[in-house]
């Protein structure tokens, strides 16, 4: 029995006389035939594209065979078939045109790909089962026709026989070694090779931004609410659109023509949202402590700081000398005040410079806070400022979904953090890389691995940030990235990082608050039990949108399996299943 590819009939097929040859021909060939049914041609000398129905390929050499059911005839020098259904076809060309075409198109195609195929025999043969073809003619071959006839005997026998035709055909041309087979299985290989093609990895990038963009609209619907209240708290979890919301608050009221601060604590955010905003000149975009110490300094205070702590000084006396600074100068007022990631400047040191920055105050001014309280890694949130805030009677609103991570990034997470997020999680993509190392060279190796892969990929080196708990000195890449051909720009030393498309960045996660990227290399995590580790892992492995990466230590390993335990069990919960030991 002859191998078909593919091996079933289609569903399809219109044509009975071809449906009916596709079982001849398989169950009267010997298994040292293949059969590929219905190829297409590209590469035809005169069409852009053509078809044979069967091509045959074993020891005879390889064979196109053109199958004509119904009714045939010429009138004039057209072609006219009429098939099962009565249905009339009007072509120029004749089947035995058809035919050879194709094969000179097969051989061309074959030799250039197999050498060993120009000493066997490529030829072709044309099938009208339905009638007895006895037509001479100049363009007839008789001698390669397979009519009513033929039906009456084994398909093998006509294959004989056009195989005896061909060879003494090019008899003197070719030695017409017969095909062994190893070249038969490489000729299939050229013809239909298996093959399965997954979307690069920079298509998933392209499919997932996508949709996490449809899915950022969504949040917008907020803004309605915003727009009919002075005053607001809107809290969400990472990744719900609160930095987008902000940005797009500032441009809503500095089109109407307000004068407003954006603020907030991260240094690197202040830069991106500026850089976002840069089309706004009424909106200005301060990190909180710049803001503060830049009123000091032009107020020529500075002498005034004694010499403390870094915390000290922004928590208790860049806030007194600023706010002296601010009700003793004629230093203008702003419209509205916008403060994104709330949750670091939430004390009651800051409530009060605000509340001279922001005309009418905090009680009657136009203000919102965004924040996150799970993102409290500076410890910013005070009950006290909180309630201050509240005092001027918000409205409050709260955002549940996700819209900057995929499903398998925020799984990640919320395993990390020990608790199920509430946001919505709609967005799949590719699966979160979970690597293990033993010693530090070991991680800057596999680190080094997993960049060349995502570069290799089609990842811009832009794209790619790599965070780490520690200062760019004292983390992993100290030891140098291995054969990577692209440098690395250390955000926390500057804005001009972002400026470098040829370069991977780095962070310390801390630095990149309110910040995102496509993929994101989260190493040295060596520590899963404490609360600011989790803090940490929470505000790192969110940050990634699409591509999400993250490097353990052994050490963890046991305490990482039970908070996957931990998550499991929260996930059965959720579902309402009851877990046994037997589960």
């Amino acid at each position: 029995m002859a191998r078909m590819i593919p091996s079933i009939v289609p569903q399809d097929m219109r044509s009975k006389a071809e449906y009916k040859l596709f079982f001849k021909i398989q169950q009267e060939l010997s298994n040292s035939w293949t059969v590929l049914h219905s190829l297409g041609l590209g590469n035809h000398r005169f069409k852009p594209w053509a078809e044979t129905d069967f091509v045959l390929i074993g020891p005879h050499g390889v064979f196109c065979i053109e199958v004509k059911g119904g009714r045939v005839a010429r009138c004039d020098g057209e072609w006219s078939f009429q098939d099962g259904q009565e249905r009339i076809h009007v072509k120029r060309e004749g089947p035995f045109e058809q035919a050879g075409g194709a094969s000179a198109a097969l051989f061309k195609f074959l030799q250039e790909r197999i050498p060993d195929i120009k000493t066997s025999v490529v030829g072709f043969g044309v099938a009208t089962p339905d009638l007895i073809f006895q037509i001479d003619g100049p363009d007839i071959i008789k001698e390669v026709v397979y009519d009513e006839r033929d039906c009456q005997i084994s398909f093998s026998k006509y294959v004989e026989r056009i195989a005896a035709f061909w060879i003494g055909r090019v008899q003197g041309s070719r030695s017409n070694a017969p095909l062994n087979p190893k070249v038969c299985e490489r000729i299939l290989e050229q013809l239909r090779p298996d093959f399965d093609l997954e979307p690069t990895l920079r298509c998933q990038m392209r499919n997932v931004c996508d949709e996490l963009v449809r899915l950022t609209n969504e949040q917008y619907l907020v803004v309605d609410g915003l727009a009919m209240n002075p005053r607001a708290m809107i809290s969400g979890g990472a990744g719900t659109g609160k930095s987008l919301l902000a940005m797009r608050e500032a441009r809503r009221i500095s089109a109407e023509g307000g004068r407003v601060l954006l603020c907030c604590f991260n240094r690197q955010l202040a830069q991106h949202l500026r850089v976002c905003l840069r089309d706004c000149p009424n909106v200005t975009v301060e990190n909180l402590h710049g803001l503060m110490a830049g009123i000091v300094a032009r107020a020529g205070l500075n002498g005034r700081l004694p010499p403390a702590e870094p915390s000290d000084l922004f928590n208790v006396y860049y806030p007194e000398l600023c706010l002296e600074a601010l009700l003793d100068s004629e230093e203008d007022r702003f419209d509205a005040l916008i403060i994104d990631e709330g949750q670091d400047l939430m004390k009651l040191a800051y409530f009060d410079v605000f509340d001279v920055l922001l005309r009418g105050g905090t009680k009657a001014g136009k203000w919102r806070v965004f924040y996150d309280p799970k993102q409290d890694i500076f410890k910013g949130l005070d009950s006290r400022a909180i309630g201050a805030f509240e005092a001027a009677m918000p409205a409050k609103f709260q955002l549940f979904k996700n819209c900057r991570n995929t499903l398998p990034i925020a799984t990640t997470t919320s395993l990390f953090v020990g608790m199920l997020c509430p946001e919505t999680l709609s967005v799949n993509g590719p699966e979160v890389r979970t690597q293990w190392y033993s010693n530090p060279q070991q991680q800057i190796r596999q680190v080094s691995n997993h960049l060349n892969y995502l570069l290799g990929a089609g990842v811009a080196p832009h794209e790619i940030v790599i965070l780490s708990k520690r200062k760019l000195a004292f983390s992993v890449l100290a030891l140098g990235l291995k054969n990577v051909t692209v440098g690395v720009r250390d955000l926390t030393q500057g804005v001009a990082g972002y400026e470098d498309k040829r370069s991977v960045r780095f962070s310390t996660v801390a630095g990149f608050k309110g910040l995102e990227s496509e993929a994101i290399i989260y190493a040295d995590i060596d520590d899963l039990g404490a609360e600011e580790s989790r803090e940490l892992l929470y505000v790192g492995t969110s940050r990634a949108r699409t591509l999400l990466a993250v490097f353990l230590s052994e050490d963890v390993r046991e305490t990482y399996s039970a908070a996957a335990l931990r998550y499991g069990e929260l996930l059965t919960q959720k579902s309402g299943i009851k877990a046994t030991s037997n589960a």
